[in-house]
């Protein structure tokens, strides 16, 4: 999706942009890891070397099924 922004707000071509892939129904979700986490605790040790101990964390939950989120 930010891709795709990314390329309509700059007027790129957003034909362009490769498919979203599918992602599992739940896990730990990060753009510069090769897959994603099946587990907290493996994303958290995969970015122990990437950020300081103290860097603030954000998460976002999205769920599929999600009826609010859902286009009518």
């Amino acid at each position: 999706m930010a891709a795709y922004i990314r390329a309509w707000r700059t007027g790129g071509e957003v034909g362009a942009v490769a498919p979203a892939e599918t992602l599992p129904k739940s896990g730990v979700y990060h753009p510069a890891a090769p897959a994603p986490f099946a587990r907290t605790g493996d994303y958290l040790a995969w970015g122990a070397a990437r950020w300081p101990a103290d860097a603030p964390r954000v998460a976002f939950a999205i769920h599929a099924a999600c009826r609010p989120c859902r286009r009518r």
